[in-house]
């Protein structure tokens, strides 16, 4: 189901506005009433906050974008990566120590059995992306996931309290690559890349979407589809982005 939630929450939003447009109206005190949505999750609140900057202040600019297909936490470990220029050869690395935050630091799995757990294990993305440059479905060929597998077992993960205590403000993250002959490579993340604070370039995202139409074998429609979320402000409907959208 969570591959469907950002998709859902979309088509809903739509699809209401659609219906506002048509003149479809719901009960004036949803809100507010005994039986409403906010006596129904908690026994006190505000709803004159509901009002703070009504109309002009929007939160869908404050999502966090994500550019890989894996688990939020993650990212911060991955940004943190020292630079692998400094690595000449994977076999010359002895371990790799991760220190980040609670929520972060329990996805230690280093045998996930399907992609879809890979996506929720720090050892399984690191070596992936030393490995490979990105987060791959190697769950088909054996060989890989045994080289994955092996580089797995030398990552180690570490609460680092501070980084807690900063979460959810920040996802602050450091890596250390240590090498046979014990040179320490170290990466750090204090802001992390696709937050508000320090979003993504729009060059970035359409690497993303290059990158997603590659894995379903449809990178041709990548500068069409990447032209129409650009000129999105531009038009009045978003038909023709639908069209592309239902071509992939």
């Amino acid at each position: 189901m969570k591959y469907l939630h950002a998709g859902n929450a979309a088509k809903n939003g739509i699809h209401s506005a659609l219906l506002a447009e048509l003149g479809f109206a719901g009960p004036a005190g949803f809100l507010e009433h005994q039986e409403g949505f906010a006596q129904a999750y908690a026994n006190d609140y505000d709803l004159e906050s509901v009002k703070n900057d009504l109309g002009s202040s929007f939160e869908i600019c404050n999502t966090f974008r994500k550019k890989h297909f894996i688990c939020g936490h993650i990212f911060p470990v991955i940004e943190a990566l020292p630079n692998t220029h400094q690595i000449q050869n994977i076999e010359h690395i002895s371990a790799i120590r991760v220190y980040t935050y609670k929520a972060a630091s329990v996805l230690t799995n280093k045998n996930p059995t399907s992609f879809a757990e890979a996506k929720f294990s720090i050892p399984y993305c690191i070596s992936s992306f030393l490995l490979y440059n990105m987060i791959k479905d190697c769950f088909e060929d054996k060989a890989a996931i045994d080289s994955l597998n092996h580089l797995s077992e030398k990552v180690h993960i570490f609460e680092e309290v501070e980084y807690t205590i900063d979460f959810p403000k920040n996802r602050r993250t450091k890596v250390e690559i240590i090498l046979k002959n014990n040179k320490v490579v170290t990466g750090k993340v204090d802001v992390l890349k696709g937050t508000p604070e320090n979003p993504y370039t729009l060059n970035e995202i359409a690497e993303k979407v290059i990158n997603a139409l590659d894995y379903k074998g449809r990178r041709e429609l990548a500068s069409e589809l990447i032209y129409e979320i650009e000129a999105l402000k531009q038009k009045d409907n978003i038909g023709s982005l639908i069209e592309i959208a239902n071509k992939i």
